[in-house]
């Protein structure tokens, strides 16, 4: 065992760190896989603002119908669509209604709207003053339309 040599004094010191092109390889392909991910996140979040317009859009007829309906405040409720805003008010149309009870909900900036511009619902049977769609568009041009019937029905 004496003739074994002494393999810690002849082991060199080895340094652990990345060199500067390691590191720069991983930061440009870490910048190129970003680069292409992005109008994908983008298409995501331009259907998810869709999505949200239309759910917005739906329960406001939805909730103005129900207003009318169950005689809340014994009056007629509608919903006016002054883009971006959407305004729950009760009276029978916009110009003459109640202001105290207006509900305004915004709409995201980055959608186009289209369509109908007021829709009243009568008192007790809810039935829509007018038929039509509503058509909101996002910035990728895809676009998603809601119709309303003579019976009030909502179809998107």
């Amino acid at each position: 065992m004496e003739n074994l040599p002494n393999y810690s004094k002849l082991q060199k010191k080895v340094r652990q760190a990345f060199t500067l092109v390691e590191i720069l390889l991983v930061i440009s392909l870490l910048g190129i896989v970003t680069l292409m991910g992005l109008p994908m996140i983008n298409g995501v979040v331009y259907q998810n603002d869709l999505d949200n317009a239309s759910m917005v859009i739906v329960s406001t007829i939805r909730q103005a119908e129900n207003n009318s309906r169950n005689g809340i405040e014994d009056s007629v409720w509608g919903v006016r669509f002054n883009y971006p805003n959407i305004i729950l008010f009760k009276g029978g149309t916009y110009a003459t209604r109640d202001n105290a009870f207006d509900i305004n909900y915004e709409l995201n900036s980055r959608l186009t709207y289209s369509g109908l511009t007021e829709i009243t619902f009568s008192k007790m049977y809810a039935i829509p003053s007018t038929t039509g769609n509503f058509i909101i568009t996002n910035l990728n041009g895809n676009s998603l339309t809601i119709n309303i019937n003579a019976k009030g029905t909502l179809f998107y």
